[in-house]
């Protein structure tokens, strides 16, 4: 229930070459920090520092209910995302 995870909140991507289950396995965190999941397996060994990401939008079953996941962009460059 984080304001972080917003739609157009950016996201740090973190390079886990030691996690023992594929050491190519890039964890996805919010700006405070908090791991909200990871790349696409398929795609991670191609995801490298210049790569940067942001949400697009949340998932929730009805708008009161609670998110239960999120849609990211990701981009070989910085994404600056405009939301109007």
């Amino acid at each position: 229930a984080s304001a972080a995870a917003a739609p157009g909140r950016p996201l740090t991507l973190r390079p886990e070459p030691d996690n023992p289950h594929d050491p190519h396995a890039v964890a996805v965190l919010l700006e405070t920090g908090e791991p909200v999941g990871y790349v696409p397996r398929d795609i991670a060994p191609s995801v490298d520092a210049g790569w940067s990401a942001v949400v697009l939008r949340e998932r929730r079953a009805t708008p009161r209910d609670p998110r239960t996941g999120l849609t990211m962009l990701l981009a070989p460059e910085p994404i600056e995302l405009r939301i109007r």
